[in-house]
């Protein structure tokens, strides 16, 4: 778990994205992966990307996730507030 930086949609099919720069692609959607992955500190931030909360080093004026890799999310207008009761609930 702690190897895995995002998942992203892609269709009907879920992408895995590691931190040693693998790419792994399952057939079940992202909102199932969002559902099993939640209680281990993932968070939806848009409609397509699932992050691994433990690897964001910075929220950028709530507009944003600054991952370890230094990559820059855009969070979604309605997961702003969703995110800061998530860093909330789990800091």
């Amino acid at each position: 778990m702690n190897n895995i930086a995002k998942c992203e949609a892609s269709g009907n099919y879920t992408i895995f994205y590691t931190n040693d720069k693998k790419e792994y692609i399952v057939s079940k959607s992202l909102k199932y992966y969002e559902e099993l992955l939640r209680d281990q500190g993932f968070f939806r931030v848009n409609r397509s990307i699932l992050v691994n909360m433990r690897l964001v080093k910075k929220v950028y004026k709530k507009e944003a996730v600054i991952l370890d890799n230094n990559e820059r999310i855009i969070v979604s207008a309605r997961n702003k507030t969703k995110l800061m009761s998530f860093i909330n609930k789990y800091a």
